[in-house]
């Protein structure tokens, strides 16, 4: 485990004791979203650390920001929280150092929000851009740590430490100058989240959408809260939601990952099993079918033999033992044919659908809208849908007749099966569990609906 990581809970644990002294002081709804966002951005940043153990993971390096904004915001809350209760030995002091580093910790937690999730910034554009709002926030830092001009916002009951002329006509100039930046690096934080977003995978985009609206929302709440009340604190409590909603959306995203391995583990073992089922066909085809076939002919050539000799009895038997070889050679055959048809791999899934029609004890009628072959597992999947369905109509059903279908649609390949038969079919049975494992698998869906009117066993596979 990295430095970081060993650090992570502890630092989270000291932030949190830190915010608490600060509370000791009271509550003050100018201070309070400091220590909701050292409180929210150091424990998301702790599980998120402690979770991505490779010091080089985008999880790892975001969670290094989340941690650093955290520890900056929860000391600034306990030094202004301080502030308030001016009979503490040092209160100005402490309240100064709560107070004027409030640009630089915007920036800072600017760039943590816009690297998100990845902990780098998108590109160079916005490292200039990230640049920039720092070199904006430095001389505004420089002024309200040489003069009080943001006294009037925070509410401190300590005057500011240091007595310097000028304060009136700095006041003016920084009020104008913060109540254009500070909304503006928010606005700098979205702008980055969206044109993330809109560049990202599906799922870092779906994790983004947590984020940006909460960023969102912070931006409205800023500039409604400076122009009606002429504060950002609206603003700044909406910013404490942010690491919230990166933790939830960090908990989606693995989750998803998680699915998204086990359906990649699962398609696998599919995939295994397939390849075990045209091994054992192509085994049985060429291996124990073929020297049957050999056998066959050769018992066709005795019973000629022992026919011109006039031997009956040996004509007979083997004759006989030559129909119950071909007899037992077509029935290999068919069970080869079950394992993997090889009319499936060379001519595709609407021939083989054909066949097995053809093959059917009830008539079959079957419509194919396929403009050309499926991938191989796909016509696989489809093929054992139709398969299992066929022979459950067959056994079960009482169906005077059976429709198969397929066709393309929206989302992937629908394989349709109807039988007009007496329904009932157990959907909680061998076969039909199979498939609807199958088809999760492959991240498809098989709906059976079976009423009095008959059987209907539809599967959607995805293309993609």
């Amino acid at each position: 485990m990295t430095r970081t990581g060993r650090l992570a809970w502890p630092t989270a644990i000291a932030v949190a004791v830190v915010v608490a002294v600060g509370f000791l002081c009271g509550v003050h709804v100018e201070n309070l979203h400091n220590g909701l966002l050292g409180l929210s951005f150091t424990f998301v940043g702790a599980l998120v650390v402690r979770h991505s153990p490779d010091p080089d993971s985008p999880g790892h390096r975001e969670g290094r920001l989340f941690l650093l904004s955290g520890v900056a915001s929860g000391l600034m809350f306990t030094c202004r929280q301080i502030g308030y209760a001016p009979e503490v030995p040092g209160a100005a002091w402490f309240a100064w150092c709560g107070i004027w580093p409030l640009p630089l910790v915007m920036v800072l937690t600017g760039v943590t929000i816009m690297a998100f999730p990845t902990g780098r910034l998108p590109g160079p554009l916005w490292r200039r851009l990230a640049v920039a709002s720092a070199a904006v926030a430095v001389p505004l830092a420089l002024m309200s740590a040489l003069w009080p001009v943001e006294y009037g916002r925070t509410g401190v009951l300590v005057d500011h430490p240091i007595d310097l002329p000028g304060a009136e006509a700095v006041q003016g100039f920084f009020t104008v100058a913060s109540n254009i930046a500070y909304p503006g690096f928010q606005v700098l934080w979205v702008a980055c989240l969206l044109v993330r977003m809109l560049g990202a995978e599906k799922p870092e985009s779906r994790q983004l959408w947590w984020f940006v609206g909460a960023a969102a929302a912070s931006v409205v709440a800023m500039v409604l809260g400076i122009v009606v009340g002429d504060s950002p604190i609206a603003g700044l409590l909406f910013v404490s939601l942010l690491p919230v909603a990166a933790g939830i959306s960090m908990v989606e995203s693995s989750y998803e990952r998680l699915v998204t391995d086990l359906r990649t583990s699962a398609q696998r073992i599919v995939t295994a099993g397939d390849d075990a089922r045209h091994r054992l066909e192509r085994d049985l085809h060429d291996g124990a079918q073929q020297r049957l076939v050999t056998l066959g002919l050769d018992l066709g050539s005795l019973v000629e033999l022992a026919a011109a000799s006039g031997n009956t009895s040996l004509s007979d038997a083997a004759s006989r033992a030559r129909v119950e070889l071909l007899e037992a050679t077509a029935e290999l055959r068919e069970l080869a044919q079950g394992i993997h048809p090889t009319i499936l791999t060379e001519q595709g899934l609407v021939p083989a659908v054909e066949r097995l029609a053809d093959r059917s004890p009830i008539p079959v009628t079957v419509r194919a809208r396929l403009s050309a072959r499926l991938p191989g597992e796909l016509e696989e999947a489809a093929y054992y849908v139709v398969s299992e369905a066929l022979t459950n109509a067959v056994k079960h059903s009482g169906a005077g007749a059976v429709s198969i279908e397929l066709e393309l649609v929206a989302d992937g390949v629908a394989v349709r099966v109807s039988d007009n038969g007496r329904g009932g079919a157990d959907v909680g049975g061998h076969g039909l569990v199979g498939l609807a494992d199958r088809m999760l698998m492959l991240g498809g869906r098989l709906v059976v609906d079976s009423g009095d009117g008959g059987t209907t066993v539809e599967a959607v596979l995805p293309c993609a």
